[in-house]
């Protein structure tokens, strides 16, 4: 089942006020009137290119194609500017403004008929020069987002999976899908330009009910609020219709229509009013944790699954998770794991098993059929994976498919804020045809984070059938503020006090090494304590060693704690990696922060790093220049600022961080919004 959500809206429409940067070509021979056409459009904040004639034009469009094209119409060579602007929109779609001192019929009549946004007569003023390119830009801009949403429609209808119809203000069908007629035994011919009420089959009271339900859905916006509707089918089967408030947009911009996914929540089974009753609302989630490396996908999981348990009474949650150390943490009241065997990431696409001794093929077969089994035999109302659309090396696939076919499971894949590169996850998906298995075996894809930190539906390459049912719900954080955990001897240490912590303990100890000599080499200009989180899969061997290194420095060494929550808040400064759940206790909690990206096997970590730095929000230090100089550099001199730029940050609202219940949100208007319209329409029965 698709579903049309906030974010893959705004790829089709944004906000038509909004002018992005453009890339702006000035075409003109008079070397003086082009500085001075340059200085207007750079004062606009656009980036200009130039030319001095039509063939030198086409030569730097060829290479990158213009936004928009300002060329003098009488030009030396072999073509004048008209005719270069027509090369230039209809090869690129650029538009064009004409600048001329002849406004002749003839000259005025071959600017119309090249589709031009305006021109300008010389001598011109600047303030008329800002004038038509705002107007054009403008323009352009329309034509081509209302373009590009035309064709993410159309090729949404020709090729989605799922049952989409599209519908007028008053209700007719205006676009309808094959699976839509292959489920309701219409075809297109019978269904368009009709009420989808009548095409369905409704009593009239489900037609009363549907039409007050879509009418509700145009007049008041609610940008990616999807709301479910059950109705019964002529035939006795109910259909669950899912629809977003902003969806159907004119040429223009403006809302005409909306869409609606139809499913049938019986498999074609006669439901009785008793049958819908008990199947209202959500008993079970099934939740597959990737943790082949760190421990931000368990970590993430379970503030999920708490989050759930918390507003979902008599909720069951079963977590399955790889991790070796799960066991350390104990899941909430209602949920329980169901572990699999153990696995290391030992190159980007290569896991071997981390503790038994048997082969790769081995451990995923053994992994596959556990998975397939457990959601089988735990029957879930919805299942949630975390961060891998098909699990490690694809062990996923068979259960996703099994609950597509034989359940009717609602499908959730909750994708991390980054990845690593775009280049890299785009070629990756495409070998392993993950964009496929995001549009067949998902209902609804959340993104752990926010698109204005990184907008992965763009970065990836979103395909169109997928971004339309992707929602960004902000960082997924503690669901506890760090005091109910009863941990002490915090405030026994003495401050100033930096906190370094290098995560779950994998691939980033080189870090610790580094501070550790830090604090040897200037311990003379020392005048803090520090206390060093190994983390829980930091090596037996490697914590003797540090703490060995550590021995008689103002350090002390801790390798496993139940969450870092009350020791980020009470440092003066963090020095930590760049995973997941570091980075949103660090951006909840603390004050100032280093961040030294782990970066192994993906460059996820340094992305992120990056972003926050950009955004004035910690600072950054690439591994590669680690060093005990460099640390003493960074550390000294933010222990020495006034600024708290994390607390500043949180003060602000810069980063979102309620994605638990975000989510949590999400399914209550997925599933209790569909239980109450069960039970009343029971009632009513």
């Amino acid at each position: 089942m698709g579903m049309f959500g906030q974010d893959s809206i705004e790829l089709l429409k944004k906000d038509h006020a909004e002018l992005r940067e453009k890339r702006v070509m000035i075409v003109e021979d008079e070397t003086i009137v082009q500085l001075h056409l340059r200085h207007i459009v750079e004062s606009m904040g656009h980036t200009v290119v130039g030319a001095v004639d039509g063939p030198r034009a086409l030569a730097l469009a060829a290479a990158t194609p213009p936004d928009l094209a300002l060329l003098d119409v009488r030009l030396p060579g072999t073509l004048d500017g008209i005719e270069t602007g027509c090369v230039l929109r209809s090869a690129y779609g650029t538009a064009l403004v004409f600048v001329t001192a002849f406004t002749d019929d003839r000259t005025v009549q071959r600017i119309v008929a090249a589709s031009a946004a305006g021109y300008v007569v010389k001598p011109f003023s600047p303030a008329e020069i800002r004038a038509v390119l705002a107007t054009a830009l403008q323009r352009n801009e329309s034509m081509r987002r209302a373009e590009s949403y035309a064709r993410s429609l159309d090729s949404m209808f020709s090729r989605t999976g799922d049952a989409v119809v599209a519908i007028d203000l008053e209700g007719r069908i205006i676009r309808w899908s094959k699976p839509a007629a292959e489920l309701t035994g219409q075809g297109a011919d019978q269904a368009m330009g009709h009420r989808i009420w009548d095409v369905l089959g409704c009593d009239d009271r489900d037609a009363r009910r549907f039409a007050d339900w879509s009418e509700s859905l145009l007049a008041v916006p609610d940008p990616g609020n999807c709301r479910r509707l059950d109705i019964d089918a002529r035939d006795r089967r109910i259909l669950q219709l899912t629809a977003c408030s902003e969806a159907l947009l004119d040429d223009v911009g403006i809302r005409e229509g909306t869409v609606v996914v139809l499913h049938e929540r019986t498999r074609w089974r006669p439901a009785s009013a008793a049958d819908r009753l008990e199947r209202a609302g959500l008993r079970r989630v099934f939740v597959y944790s990737h943790d082949t490396l760190g421990l931000g996908h368990l970590q993430r999981s379970l503030n999920v699954a708490k989050r759930l348990i918390q507003s979902f009474p008599g909720l069951a949650v079963l977590v399955a998770t790889g991790s070796a150390v799960a066991h350390r943490y104990r899941p909430p009241a209602g949920a329980d794991y169901l572990k699999l065997p153990a696995v290391r990431k030992v190159s980007p696409e290569h896991y071997e098993a981390r503790s038994l001794e048997v082969s790769d093929g081995d451990i995923l077969r053994l992994r596959t059929n556990l998975l397939l089994r457990a959601a089988r035999d735990f029957d879930p109302d919805a299942v949630i994976v975390d961060h891998a659309p098909l699990g490690m090396c694809g062990e996923m696939r068979p259960t996703l498919e099994w609950l597509r076919d034989a359940s009717s499971c609602t499908t959730f894949l909750g994708l991390r804020d980054i990845t690593d590169e775009a280049e890299v996850v785009i070629k990756s998906w495409k070998k392993q045809d993950v964009y496929g298995a995001m549009r067949d075996l998902y209902d609804h894809i959340v993104v752990y984070g926010a698109a204005s930190v990184y907008d992965l539906v763009q970065a990836y390459a979103m395909p169109a059938d997928v971004a339309c049912k992707t929602r960004y719900v902000g960082y997924v954080c503690e669901t506890e503020a760090g005091n109910e955990l009863g941990l002490t001897g915090v405030e026994a240490l003495p401050h100033p006090l930096v906190v370094v912590t290098i995560g779950g303990g994998e691939g980033a100890s080189d870090t610790l090494d580094h501070y550790i000599e830090m604090v040897r080499r200037f311990a003379s200009r020392i005048d803090f304590w520090s206390l060093v989180l190994t983390g829980p899969l930091f090596g037996d061997d490697e914590a003797t060693a540090l703490r060995a290194s550590a021995s008689g420095l103002p350090i002390t060494v801790r390798e496993f704690v139940p969450s870092t929550a009350p020791y980020f808040r009470s440092a003066d400064l963090l020095i930590a990696t760049a995973g997941y759940n570091t980075v949103v206790q660090a951006l909840r909690l603390a004050d100032r922060a280093v961040i030294v990206p782990r970066i192994l096997h993906r460059q996820e970590q340094r992305l992120r790093a990056e972003r926050l730095a950009e955004l004035g929000l910690v600072d950054y230090l690439h591994p590669d220049r680690v060093s005990p100089a460099t640390l003493f550099e960074v550390v000294t001199k933010s222990l020495c600022s006034a600024r708290r730029p994390l607390a500043e940050g949180r003060a602000a609202g810069v980063i979102p961080l309620d994605g638990a219940t975000q989510l949590v949100e999400f399914c209550r208007t997925l599933f209790l919004h569909a239980g109450e319209n069960s039970h009343s329409h029971v009632a009513e029965s």
